[in-house]
């Protein structure tokens, strides 16, 4: 039985150059950053040119503003770590309460351990961020606003350049969580001066256990892991040069096939998406009409009276590979917190699916996929 993945959104497969490339620093390449001899320079010459890379993707001037760290959630905490007590002028952080909750525990932490305040800006029913709130919320006390630049559970990109214009004028810095849309969306930070942004290669066809996020240049910041010198003392510890070498490739791929990649993607997503419509009633789209500013390979359904738990397990079972939204709380299945955020009831953030699709997969497998997803929808509702 053939097995459709449709899990592109938490993460997708490793391209096959990004393993190409990594493969011979897993064997014979040995040494470390910091040394004198020839395979310590090559080490670092292999570091620098996947961060010239990334910097390409992100139109970044300076690619010494990359920091590479293990993953999307610690280059997320890093990020809003990252302004000392003594460089805040307020204290206050601007953020909402739909975030990822990486974001939110490590605000929490800020307020317990700094005492920091949190002020939560609102969202609408689509999770874009209300940008007259947040202005609102914004003055003077504010150091940082914080947020996100797609959602992972309903798609929407937000308004950057307002949620931009906010921070500038009540003097903030600005985190933005890419962790979801780098490499899906084009990003211009020589267009967008954001202050941190952090990303996740593992989400674009590069490998786990690396993420890097982006201190643009005169941005105060304060290492999260501290020891050694690595990073420019920015963060302690051996790097992962297989990781990094393959999250370098995997930004290489996705500058050179942004277009191609979001136009396949789109193309599955409504492909499968007019089936749904064609057979199934009952349901909700979440997240904004696919025809407006979204992931262009993000696509999530409610369906109320069912588990969304339920209908990935049975999915599974019959080949097709998909998301339940209630799965960062799969063990005791508590509703995804950002669509109760959102406006959603339990029962209907319960119900919830989220699926990603990829650049690769025929029309005929999408039809597949489709056929399995209405078959499970139809068989829960039977019972």
């Amino acid at each position: 039985m053939p097995y459709h993945y449709l899990d592109h959104i938490t993460r997708t497969p490793l391209a096959p150059e990004a393993l190409e490339a990594m493969q011979p620093w897993w064997q014979d390449r040995v040494g470390t950053s910091g040394g004198v001899h020839r395979a310590c320079v090559a080490i670092r010459n292999a570091l620098e040119g996947a961060r010239e890379q990334a910097a390409a993707l992100l139109g970044l001037e300076s690619p010494e503003s990359i920091l590479w760290t293990s993953s999307g959630a610690e280059a997320v905490v890093t990020g809003l770590w990252a302004i000392p007590k003594a460089a805040r002028p307020g204290s206050r952080l601007l953020t909402t309460r739909v975030e990822r909750p990486e974001l939110l525990k490590a605000a929490m932490r800020l307020r317990d351990q700094e005492g920091v305040a949190i002020d939560y800006a609102p969202v609408d029913s689509d999770g874009r961020v209300d940008v007259a709130g947040l202005r609102a919320l914004a003055g003077p006390e504010t150091f940082m606003i914080a947020t996100h630049l797609a959602h992972h559970d309903s798609g929407v990109l937000q308004p950057m350049e307002e949620i931009v214009g906010v921070a500038r004028a009540c003097g903030a810095r600005l985190f933005i969580d890419g962790t979801t849309a780098v490499g899906w969306t084009p990003v211009d930070l020589r267009q967008l001066p954001i202050d941190y942004l952090a990303f996740a290669p593992y989400r674009f066809y590069g490998p786990v256990g690396i993420g890097g996020l982006v201190v643009r240049t005169g941005a105060p910041f304060r290492p999260l892991i501290v020891g050694g010198d690595q990073e420019w003392e920015r963060r302690a510890g051996s790097e992962n040069v297989p990781g990094i070498v393959g999250a370098g490739v995997a930004c290489a791929l996705a500058k050179e096939r942004m277009d191609e990649r979001i136009d396949r993607a789109r193309a599955s997503r409504l492909r499968f998406h007019g089936c749904v419509q064609t057979a199934l009633e009952g349901w909700r789209l979440v997240g904004p009409d696919l025809a407006e500013d979204r992931l262009p390979h993000h696509l999530s359904y409610s369906f109320p009276g069912l588990e969304g738990e339920g209908i990935a397990l049975l999915c599974d079972v019959r080949g097709v590979g998909l998301h339940s939204l209630t799965a960062c709380a799969a063990r005791d299945l508590e509703p995804s917190h950002s669509l109760m955020g959102m406006g959603y009831d339990k029962q209907e953030a319960l119900s919830s699916v989220v699926l990603g699709f990829g650049e690769g997969g025929s029309e005929s497998d999408v039809d597949q996929a489709a056929s399995v997803f209405v078959g499970v929808v139809r068989r829960l509702r039977s019972i």
